[in-house]
């Protein structure tokens, strides 16, 4: 039964994993269905929500990940590079294929652009950033700096550069505990060869 029972609240759920679960069980579970279904245009998002110190960090990957083995890399460094080696790569004899990446921290009422080298200069800073409703595209964030990337170490490099910026402080927990909730995307624009088309998908 995938369901449990919440004082009157039942939760229905689709798996658990369990201790033993490797990190890349984990990953082929959850976030390596979603490549495909990315080339196409379809957009995807990968959310860890839990208190502080339960892990959303380690499974996530989004750390540094040059200094885990491999064996211990998290969801994020596993999708980027099944994202480069399945998706981009073998795209690119028929498209012109650009990625690019932003990273926004949003920490009481303040919106941060963890990817803007003026962060803590607010004066040499970048426009603001605001949040809008548009009716044809959904929730946009505007004003945010965008980094395009060639290659994977390019683009765990501004997860991990931004990740260094978010607020953080000591609980009962945890020294360091993230105060905040953090959004990095990644956009896949494709501009095909034969047709002039573009595909654009977000994750």
């Amino acid at each position: 039964d995938n369901s449990v029972l919440v004082g009157k609240n039942c939760f229905v759920f689709d798996s658990v994993f369990g201790t033993q679960a490797s990190q890349e069980h984990v990953h082929e579970e959850t976030a390596r269905p979603l490549l495909e279904s990315l080339g196409s245009g379809f957009n995807a998002t990968l959310l860890a929500y839990g208190q502080t110190s339960s892990g959303k960090t380690y499974t996530l990957g989004s750390g540094n990940s040059a200094a885990v083995p491999d064996d211990q890399q998290g969801i994020i460094p596993r999708f980027v590079n099944g994202l480069f080696r399945d998706v981009i790569y073998p795209r690119q004899h028929e498209a012109e294929v650009a990625i690019r990446v932003s990273f926004v921290e949003l920490h009481n009422e303040d919106i941060n652009d963890l990817l803007d080298p003026n962060l803590f200069d607010k004066a040499r800073s970048c426009s603001p950033i605001t949040i809008r409703d548009d009716p044809q595209q959904g929730v946009i964030v505007t004003g945010l700096k965008q980094v395009e990337v060639r290659r994977p170490s390019e683009l765990l490099r501004c997860l991990e550069k931004g990740a260094v910026f978010r607020t953080t402080a000591s609980t009962n927990m945890n020294d360091s505990s993230s105060r905040s909730h953090a959004i990095f995307t990644i956009t896949l624009e494709q501009t095909m060869r034969s047709s002039g088309d573009v595909v654009t998908a977000k994750v």
